[in-house]
């Protein structure tokens, strides 16, 4: 499952932390498949993708941390 934020004039970091403040991958966490959270950023100048940048959403397994990670590629 891929999660995308796009951003303009931003950073691709900036798309990433919204996903995960906003807690988008959370409706999808049970399904058991892989969850991957992609920022891309637009400059609006150069008229591009500027940035972009792929994490891997991590579930913990232990019942005494049920937070999650990021991993980052």
């Amino acid at each position: 499952i891929y999660i995308i934020e796009f951003k303009c004039n931003r950073s691709a970091q900036a798309g990433i932390d919204q996903i995960l403040k906003k807690k988008y991958a959370d409706k999808y966490k049970q399904r058991g498949k892989k969850i991957i959270l992609m920022g891309i950023n637009f400059d609006s100048e150069k008229r591009n993708v500027s940035e972009w940048k792929k994490s891997d959403l991590i579930e913990e397994t232990e019942p005494s941390s049920p937070d999650t990670a990021l991993q980052h590629t």
